[in-house]
Parts: structure tokens; C-alpha cells; sequence
């Protein structure tokens, strides 16, 4: 029984909604782990690739890579478990794993010193891969998003920036181009997936057809109008003649 001057709860505060937000993105942030295995038999491939060109450079960041997503794959385990407890505390988890992964994608260009242009924009479209599924993967939250992006991005600039030649400058543009590209895909898809998962709409644009008929019943309205005066006008004319 409430007691006097209490009011009865109307409905969810802001903290549980907040929660239950976390929650979703949480949710939707763990569906997506598994690109951490993805990333490991992609870094396999593009080793295989880049092998003949810089054998100890590319066994190097190899065996980083499958580290890394070795262990982003156990934390993440751990994050799940936890998930359900702290929301909020798991997604910063979860972008502290993600950065670990934009780190080891941006050494590739580091450790790996091919001196054919051909084979440095084979690491650029390595790159432009990873920051892609970051894009997807990682929609649910901002702050997973540039955990990831930010890293690779920064440390994929410092390795291509020292190779020689004026093709470097070409390759430095092209990843931040794509690292751009790659922030309005997760922007649309924050926003869209956000709406959903909170139930509102999208506010549609106005359509041309609209705006047409409203301008045209208006026009209809004028010329109803001027019509109305001239007959008024020519009524009041005649019989003052008579």
C-alpha cells in the first residue's frame, strides 16, 4: 500500500531504459565476435599473399595477429558472461578488446616492408577490408567503432608514410578516404539500428507530389477567389447602370 504524498511509478525511469539499451547493444556487440575469426583466416590469406615479398616481416605480424585474435576471442567469452550484470562496463570492455584488433591490422604495413607498389596496396585493401567489418560489426556503438578504426587507422598511416617513393602519399590518402567512407556507413547504420532497437521512426522526408498539390490548391484557392470578386464586382456595376 503506498504511503501518503508517494506517487504510484508511472512507468520505466531514464536508468532502466538507459540499461536496457546497454543491453541491446551489448547483445548486438557480442553477435558479431566472431569477426575475430574472420580477421584470423583473413590475416592467413593475405600473409600467403605478402610471404614471398618480406618472409620475416610478414611471419612476424602473422603470429601478432593470430595472438591477438586468439585472445580477443577468449575476452570475449568473458564479456559475454558478464554482460547480463553490467551492461555499460562490458561495452567498454568490449571496445578496449576491438582496439587490440585495430592495432595488430595496423602493424601490417609496419612489419611488412614490400618494395613493389603492387604489393603495398595489397596491405591497403587488407586494411579497407578490416575497417568495413569494423563498420557492420561494430554499429551498435560509437565508442567500439573508433576503439577499432582509430588505431588501425593512425598506425596503418605511419607504416605506409615511410615507404619510398611518391606512392606512399597515394596510400595515405587512399586509407584515410576509406577510413571516412567507412565512418558514414557506421553512422547510417548507428542510426537505423538504433531506431529500431528503440522502437521510434524515422521521420520520412516531404515528397515533391506533396508539395505539388499543396502549391496547386492554393493557386485553386486564388483564382477561385479572383473570380469571386470579379463577379461581385460586375454585379454591383450593373446595377448601379440601372
Amino acid at each position: 500500500m503506498a504511503e501518503v504524498g508517494e506517487r504510484p511509478s508511472s512507468g520505466p525511469s531514464a536508468g532502466d531504459k538507459l540499461g536496457g539499451l546497454d543491453r541491446r547493444r551489448v547483445a548486438l556487440l557480442l553477435s558479431a565476435r566472431y569477426g575475430a575469426i574472420i580477421a584470423m583466416a583473413a590475416s592467413v590469406v593475405v600473409a600467403a599473399f605478402l610471404y614471398p615479398q618480406d618472409e620475416s616481416g610478414t611471419i612476424t605480424w602473422l603470429i601478432v595477429r593470430v595472438v591477438v585474435s586468439l585472445g580477443m576471442i577468449a575476452a570475449y567469452i568473458h564479456v559475454e558472461r558478464d554482460a547480463a550484470a553490467d551492461p555499460a562496463r562490458s561495452i567498454t570492455k568490449f571496445s578496449i578488446i576491438t582496439g587490440f584488433g585495430g592495432v595488430a591490422w595496423g602493424l601490417l604495413p609496419v612489419l611488412v616492408r614490400p618494395e613493389q607498389p603492387e604489393w603495398q596496396a595489397i596491405m591497403l585493401f587488407a586494411l579497407v577490408g578490416s575497417l568495413s567489418v569494423l563498420a557492420s560489426g561494430c554499429s551498435p556503438d560509437r565508442r567500439a567503432f573508433l576503439a577499432g578504426a582509430l588505431p588501425e587507422v593512425l598506425i596503418g598511416l605511419v607504416g605506409f608514410a615511410t615507404f619510398d617513393g611518391s606512392y606512399s602519399v597515394v596510400l595515405c590518402l587512399s586509407l584515410v578516404l576509406a577510413a571516412v567512407y567507412a565512418y558514414v556507413i557506421f553512422a547510417e547504420s548507428n542510426r537505423v539500428l538504433m531506431a529500431s532497437s528503440s522502437g521510434s521512426r524515422l521521420k520520412p522526408r516531404r515528397s515533391c507530389p506533396n508539395r505539388l498539390a499543396r502549391t496547386s490548391r492554393r493557386r485553386s484557392g486564388h483564382t477561385t477567389a479572383r473570380l469571386v470578386s470579379r463577379r461581385i464586382c460586375s454585379t454591383s456595376w450593373g446595377r448601379s447602370r440601372t
